[in-house]
């Protein structure tokens, strides 16, 4: 009997999420795997964020080890960024999350996304961060597909001020792209996703000189 078209797919990413372990335990980079809260989850994501005094509204986005919820407290909205760390590999769980995190608790800068709020629970973390509106630069490009040279300077000067401000703390951001690069609704550059992160020597070596 032919699989129906959503066995198929159910299929399809369970491979995609094997293949990500698989490549977690070879690598000392983190991979993507498939980072959707169960319905479960999210109720219990829910219950821990209102006992936190937050309101908990939409889903804005998903990344490879995160969901990120619309939140609001006290008149204020947030983004916040929901890691399940059973759902994680052990090196991101072990290394890379705990790097994270020291690191935005250490950095504050105009062009760089403020944390306002960690919350680090046994099963989960929550990071409350400053909402973009804006969306991100890459959906930026492909809406205006061309960016007139004044717009575009200012965007480069603000980026180029954030990774500066970032070297100065010796740290390198790893992941710099478009859809890193969150926006305000007055065009803010707002650098985000700090994964990669990593603490760099004041003598850089050969790699290292190659990160931003």
């Amino acid at each position: 009997m032919a699989s129906s078209p959503k066995n198929k797919a159910t299929q399809k990413a369970s491979d995609k999420a094997d293949k990500a372990k698989k490549a977690s335990q070879q690598t000392d980079e983190p991979v993507e795997e498939i980072q959707v809260e169960s319905p479960e989850e999210a109720v219990d994501s829910k219950a821990l964020l209102e006992a936190h005094g937050y309101t908990v509204g939409k889903t804005l986005g998903s990344g490879s080890y995160s969901t990120v919820k619309l939140v609001s407290k006290e008149g204020h909205t947030y983004a916040c960024k929901i890691v399940c760390r059973d759902r994680t590999s052990p090196i991101y769980r072990l290394k890379f999350l705990p790097r994270e995190l020291q690191i935005l608790g250490a950095i504050r800068h105009p062009n760089i996304t403020y944390v306002s709020q960690i919350i680090d629970e046994p099963s989960k973390v929550f990071i409350i961060m400053e909402l973009a509106s804006g969306g991100d630069l890459l959906e930026k490009i492909l809406k205006v597909k061309r960016f007139k040279e004044r717009r575009a300077y200012e965007y480069f000067m603000q980026m180029a001020k954030a990774l500066a401000y970032l070297h100065y703390k010796d740290i390198a951001h790893r992941d710099l792209k478009c859809d890193n690069v969150l926006l305000t609704s007055t065009n803010v550059v707002k650098l985000a996703d700090f994964s990669f992160a990593r603490y760099c020597s004041k003598r850089p070596t050969f790699m290292q000189r190659r990160y931003a």
